[in-house]
């Protein structure tokens, strides 16, 4: 609905990524539909999976159908969700951060809990 809303009402040039998010805080388990954004990535210790890629973002097609992906999250395991503001972050030289630099910081959040790996 929020798809058909949007297409009908924004301009054929402007989009929208979205990822939304169901957790359930007595289980790991988590729901997430994808629109156009980065895929979330898992984080198992130090072994780092992405999940799969991602619907077309909100606004491109004037129909579309969203799959819900269901993940199972084990105790010490992080999902990040994050924005290209992250890889696109550029440092005193100009250099972007990339997502390379974001994949080699995963690892160490892994040894972090929920709330220490977000600050």
């Amino acid at each position: 609905m929020v798809n058909s809303i949007f297409y009908r009402d924004s301009l054929r040039s402007f989009f929208v990524s979205l990822v939304c998010l169901e957790l359930n805080g007595g289980s790991g388990r988590v729901r997430l539909i994808n629109a156009g954004h980065l895929p979330p990535v898992l984080v198992k210790g130090s072994a780092i999976e992405e999940t799969p890629k991602g619907d077309p973002a909100i606004g491109i097609f004037r129909e579309s159908a969203f799959r819900e992906e269901v993940l199972e999250l084990n105790q010490g395991e992080l999902l990040i969700v994050n924005t290209d503001g992250i890889t696109e972050a550029k440092n005193e030289n100009v250099d972007f951060f990339g997502t390379q630099g974001l994949m080699k910081i995963l690892p160490v959040l892994g040894t972090r809990d929920a709330k220490d790996a977000g600050n």
